[in-house]
């Protein structure tokens, strides 16, 4: 009898630690980075030549588990590419498109006109530009 109590609770041990270990996945097992849409861009009117702009950026995520986490930019001459990065965390999420806005400080260096390139999922990226004249900096039309 008591060959057969350690059996069982040998065999209650193996079976609890395989279902524990499928049912409370690792924390980083249900973690991942990815681009986000860029859905629209809002930039000030009017701003001053070296100094700071806030462009407010809405971007969709893929499903509910979707959060905002980083801008990658990347600056080549009078152009700023800006790909914004969404932290999807959770093993099961509801597939519902989400959407968020996050703002983006960018301080152009002198008077002049700057472009802006955003991340777009289906390869066609938005772009706008900043138009100066002097020491100021006006906004152009969001194509």
């Amino acid at each position: 009898m008591k060959n057969y109590r350690f059996f069982y609770f040998g065999l209650f041990v193996i079976i609890t630690t395989i279902f524990s270990s499928c049912l409370f996945p690792k924390e980083d097992e249900c973690l991942n980075y990815a681009p986000s849409n860029v859905t629209s861009v809002t930039i000030p009117d009017l701003v001053p030549a070296q100094q700071p702009v806030n462009l407010q950026i809405r971007c969709q995520t893929n499903n509910g588990c979707g959060q905002f986490y980083a801008f990658e930019t990347l600056t080549e001459g009078d152009t700023l590419t800006i790909r914004p990065i969404s932290k999807y965390s959770g093993c099961v999420c509801t597939q519902v498109v989400g959407e968020y806005t996050a703002s983006l400080s960018y301080t152009p260096p002198a008077a002049g006109t700057f472009y802006f390139k955003f991340y777009r999922n289906d390869r066609d990226r938005k772009s706008t530009r900043l138009n100066s004249s002097h020491l100021v900096i006006s906004y152009a039309v969001f194509c």
